[in-house]
């Protein structure tokens, strides 16, 4: 059965890193014995008698296979209230009907992963009056190896006799000779003191002394293989294992519906979030710590940069990994010169709880209401499922964050520099994803890097814009931010899909894409992308504002690059006048005639002056930002996203066989 019952454990799924150990972990029982299946007789493993007592003899007790007959006693023990109190991933009212399907899956084809056995005391009958059960259910471990999790469950009147310790301890004397187990785990609520006791008296078991909070609000233990070492795993494995645990088997089907659907809701919103960007000055805070002392963002920023990461509350199980995660690499922040802080919406008190909780040694702020947090766009409001998922397990708003609003940050981590400046920004609506401790260590070395390398990409977008005029420059771009920091924006005049489509021929297909920022919005930038398209030969709504964009922004840019006729834009801004550019060769003789106070040159793939970067006609777009990536970050570097990419470059800015084939004159 599900695992759970009386002397309950729970199913919740072990995030902590392990790896599987070697030989037998649980000392053999003395009475143990294992009866392989026969042609008369299923398998079974013995257990201790009952002892006899005034009014009846010795009771022999064993393990066996589930058996069909056994609905009926197995749903009269899992419908007791006693029991049902202490399950954890058991439909209620649990009927027949579950009782038919649990031993169903056990004896189907899938009743590998379900080593479940039946607790027995012999009476003269062919099978046994089933008591209870003790099961263990695979799991991925974080290694991507099988581990398993115990689950049992007894019936009332046979509780207090020690029935479930030398259940538990044959299943896994079994397990490990006869089933290749090797990891096993059990969470337990830390309010349940009788299964407490149960795996206490277990030998084997080592109990952690973190504590979590499972799908239902209540505290749990965690209890693993004595012999299963703790090795440092990335967080983002360790939390994809505690995602997928969670919903393939550790929570009721509902609930994680529940969390599904709000996950979809979640990522629509955040759509709408304009959050803050790399290059913008951090707004000053002055936010309260556990204890009650005020912290002001110049107070830490003295010391030199900061990495903040955003926490949304105790009762999130992800938050409580990462926090963990960033207390164990405190070290080598500290070492890089960087303060760790994390900010929430909790109150002090229940930060308190929580900084004691994970003994973290860096500070934990309270953002009451949200106030800082709303400043940098990270703010969303829970959505309705989840609200009443938090209800039911008495998860109280009002006593944690001081009202019920049901609003809180998105889980997000930002590094800023010693002058305040943004440097890096991660931020994701799906909560189960967060910046690896690793990686956030790789940005902090850019902070004291004197490097031109841009770390804030624009691209402006209009209708009618050439697809690949924008697509094959930010693959390229993709691919490089593997490796290297970079941030995204496309920039438009609204935030509504902008089609591709031309409007000079109306039976083309065309593709949409949504901007992240307005012109009125974007932040700043260190280098502007501007496509062309047939819309730079129009007036469709928005280009005109495009125009007095790349004008007002041109003098912060670093670079500035133009693909195809996006020339035109710049060279209407006026940002070309006096320097050298090129652009589509098939609207080379009308962009001349259009701004004639820029040097047009007919022969290039693309041309460089001073920190413009114009190319030919759409692909060209690949060719100019390779070239451009090439003279910013090395030649390895270009040659490395070219080789993802399988994208053989023209590397000779003067390669231009469309200037001949459209007649263009010899340049002077």
């Amino acid at each position: 059965m599900p695992a759970a019952a009386s002397e309950p454990e729970s199913n919740q799924p072990a995030p902590d890193q392990t790896q599987r150990p070697t030989g037998t972990t649980w000392p053999r029982p003395p009475w143990y014995s294992f009866q392989p299946a026969t042609p008369k007789e299923g398998r079974s493993l013995s257990l201790p008698p009952l002892p006899a007592t005034p009014y009846s003899p010795a009771v022999p007790m064993f393990l066996t296979p589930l058996y069909r007959n056994d609905a009926a006693s197995l749903q009269h023990i899992m419908s007791d209230p006693r029991v049902a109190v202490g399950l954890l991933n058991v439909p209620v009212p649990y009927g027949i009907t579950e009782a038919n399907s649990w031993i169903s899956l056990n004896l189907g084809p899938t009743s590998p992963r379900l080593l479940t056995w039946a607790i027995r005391i012999h009476y003269p009958s062919e099978a046994g009056l089933y008591i209870g059960s003790a099961s263990l259910t695979e799991k991925v471990a974080p290694d991507g190896g099988a581990m398993y999790e115990l689950g049992y469950s007894l019936s009332p009147e046979f509780w207090g006799r020690g029935i479930m310790k030398d259940a538990a301890l044959a299943l896994l004397t079994w397990a490990t000779e006869e089933a290749g187990v090797e990891e096993v785990f059990v969470r337990v609520e830390s309010s349940n003191g009788r299964s407490k006791g149960v795996v206490d008296k277990i030998p084997g078991f080592v109990k952690e002394e973190d504590q979590d909070i499972d799908w239902k609000g209540e505290t749990r233990v965690l209890y693993h293989s004595a012999r299963t070492a703790t090795v440092n795993m990335a967080l983002n494995q360790e939390l994809s294992s505690l995602y997928n645990n969670f919903h393939n088997g550790g929570a009721p089907k509902e609930v994680s519906q529940v969390i599904l659907q709000s996950a979809k809701e979640m990522q629509a919103d955040f759509a709408n979030h304009e959050i803050i960007q790399v290059g913008a000055n951090l707004p000053a805070f002055t936010l309260p710590d556990a204890t009650g002392k005020s912290i002001t963002s110049a107070s830490l920023l003295e010391s030199g940069p900061i990495l903040i990461s955003f926490y949304r509350g105790d009762w999130c199980p992800y938050c409580n990994i990462e926090l963990r995660g960033l207390q164990k690499r405190l070290p080598d922040f500290k070492a890089k010169g960087v303060t760790l802080v994390a900010i929430t919406g909790q109150l002090p008190d229940t930060t308190l709880t929580t900084v004691e909780k994970h003994s973290l040694e860096f500070p934990v702020l309270t953002d009451a209401g949200n106030t800082f947090s709303r400043q940098l766009g990270l703010v969303h409001k829970q959505p309705e499922g989840i609200k009443g998922l938090h209800k039911s397990f008495g998860i109280d708003y009002k006593k944690i964050y001081g009202d019920e609003s049901y609003e809180i940050p998105y889980p997000a981590t930002i590094l800023v520099d010693a002058k305040g400046i943004v440097r890096n920004v991660f931020v994701d609506a799906d909560i189960s994803k967060r910046l690896e401790p690793d990686t956030a260590l790789g940005y902090t070395i850019t902070i004291d890097m004197a490097s031109p390398t841009p770390l804030s990409i624009g691209c402006v977008i209009f209708p009618g814009f050439q697809a690949l005029d924008v697509f094959g420059p930010l693959d390229a771009l993709n691919v490089l931010s593997y490796s290297t920091p970079l941030t995204l924006s496309i920039i438009g005049a609204t935030l509504s899909p902008i089609s591709t489509h031309p409007a000079a021929h109306p039976t083309a297909i065309g593709q949409t894409v949504v901007p992240t920022h307005t012109f009125a919005s974007a932040p700043h930038l260190d280098v502007l992308l501007i496509p062309g398209g047939y819309g730079t030969r129009g007036s469709p709504p928005g280009l005109d504002e495009a125009i007095d964009f790349i004008r007002a922004r041109f003098p912060e840019l670093k670079y500035m690059i133009t693909v195809c006729t996006g020339s035109r834009l710049a060279a209407r801004s006026g940002v070309l006048d006096g320097l050298r550019a090129t652009t589509n060769k098939r609207a080379w003789l009308d962009t001349r005639e259009m701004a004639p106070a820029v040097k047009w040159v007919a022969h290039a793939r693309w041309v460089v002056d001073g920190k413009c970067w114009t190319s030919a006609g759409v692909s060209a777009g690949i060719d100019v930002v390779l070239a451009w990536m090439e003279k910013v970050y090395g030649r390895e570097k270009a040659e490395e996203v070219a080789g993802v990419m399988e994208y053989e470059r023209h590397e000779d800015s003067k390669w231009d066989p469309f200037a001949v084939s459209n007649g263009l004159p010899a340049d002077e």
